[in-house]
């Protein structure tokens, strides 16, 4: 991810050649931007180890999920759709075809475990109906239905097992978003208020992160101009 530290050493070149402050040699709002440049380091700071905590949470559930046969076609959507997003990240997340194939690659996912779920009702119902039926058949027969009947259950067993780590993984990774969400955001009202007090006009310049397998909306400071002191 980008940072905006040369955004605002262009600011400051544009400023010293725009106000007489910096005309006559006045360094305060350089040291002001300065000072917005190192709130913004700490914000980036915190995405950083945020993006490293959920690509090591991502790495891990996928790994857990591998053996899980159901799981084998969400598995490979989901590892597609963690592609899309490390390729955004190269576009600044404006790429339009990129973000075109990731919402359809979410809605893919969404579809798919729906359809795993589905599936899930009706092994559980098939395992009780082998299990049923074996009971009123011969020998050689009822083995074969309590096979059969062993089998759905551990097909059924194997999707709720991937939607339990799915939730475990997700819960994860949201709690770690949700803590540099809540940092960035206080580091930035303190950022806009220091800026103002110093003369400047800063404002959130909300910008997409990926985080593992998803995204979220986190938000640096962008100087945008020269306010009262």
């Amino acid at each position: 991810m980008k940072r905006l530290t040369t955004t605002m050493f262009s600011l400051i070149l544009l400023l010293s050649l725009a106000t007489p402050a910096f005309a006559s040699g006045d360094s305060s709002l350089a040291e002001a931007v300065e000072k917005v440049d190192q709130k913004n380091d700490e914000i980036y700071d915190e995405i950083e180890q945020g993006v490293t905590e959920t690509d090591a949470l991502r790495d891990t559930y996928f790994n857990q999920i591998t053996d899980i046969e159901e799981a084998s076609e969400v598995l490979k959507l989901k590892q597609e759709k963690t592609a899309i997003l490390i390729a955004l990240e190269s576009s600044d997340q404006s790429d339009e075809a990129l973000n075109a194939a990731f919402s359809d690659k979410v809605e893919e996912i969404k579809a798919e475990e729906a359809s795993l779920l589905l599936k899930a009702d009706q092994l559980k119902e098939e395992a009780a109906h082998f299990t049923a039926n074996a009971g009123k058949a011969e020998a050689n027969g009822q083995a074969v239905l309590l096979e059969k009947a062993a089998e759905a259950q551990k097909s059924f067993e194997n999707i709720e097992y991937y939607f339990v780590l799915t939730a475990d993984y997700e819960a994860e990774r949201d709690k770690v978003i949700q803590e540099v969400y809540d940092i960035a955001l206080e580091l930035t009202e303190q950022g806009i208020q220091d800026a103002a007090a110093n003369g400047l006009l800063a404002e959130c310049s909300w910008v997409h992160v990926r985080f593992g397998d998803t995204r979220e909306w986190i938000d640096p400071i962008q100087v945008v101009g020269i306010g009262p002191k």
